[in-house]
């Protein structure tokens, strides 16, 4: 039984440490996309699929091609949280789009991600476009 218990906190800490590296990689590819609007003076996209397990982040372009810079998909037992808006998601559309200003173009919001038990949300201010990273009770 003591083994038993041991392995159920090893688990539990290998789902929470999991789960912390992918929402610091979201956050960071969302200041990634920020930077890059800013740098560049063009608009940056982070689209979130959440049936997909992944995000994408991309440049805008004059012929409304998505120029696909970057796909993530969430680590092994990491999933976005449907218990929150859309799949996890209360960004208006699925997306973030950054503006050359460094804000976000319309609405901002929060994605969730859990693993097992634990969950954390990536949140994205809308006047600043600060990105913040926030534990759920």
């Amino acid at each position: 039984m003591i083994i038993s218990a041991g392995l159920s906190g090893a688990g539990a800490r290998s789902e929470q440490r999991a789960l912390y590296n992918a929402c610091l990689q979201l956050q960071s590819d969302v200041r990634e996309a920020r930077q890059r609007a800013v740098l560049e003076g063009v608009n940056y996209t982070v689209y979130f699929q959440v049936d997909l397990n992944r995000y994408q982040m991309y440049k805008a372009s004059a012929s409304f091609k998505k120029d696909i810079d970057k796909t993530v998909y969430l680590e092994n037992g990491v999933t976005y949280n449907d218990s929150y808006g859309f799949g996890g998601v209360t960004v208006p559309g699925q997306t973030l789009t950054f503006t050359p200003c460094g804000t976000v173009s319309g609405s901002s919001g929060s994605v969730y991600l859990k693993a097992g038990k634990f969950s954390q949300s990536v949140t994205v201010l809308p006047d600043s476009g600060r990105v913040l990273l926030k534990l759920q009770k």
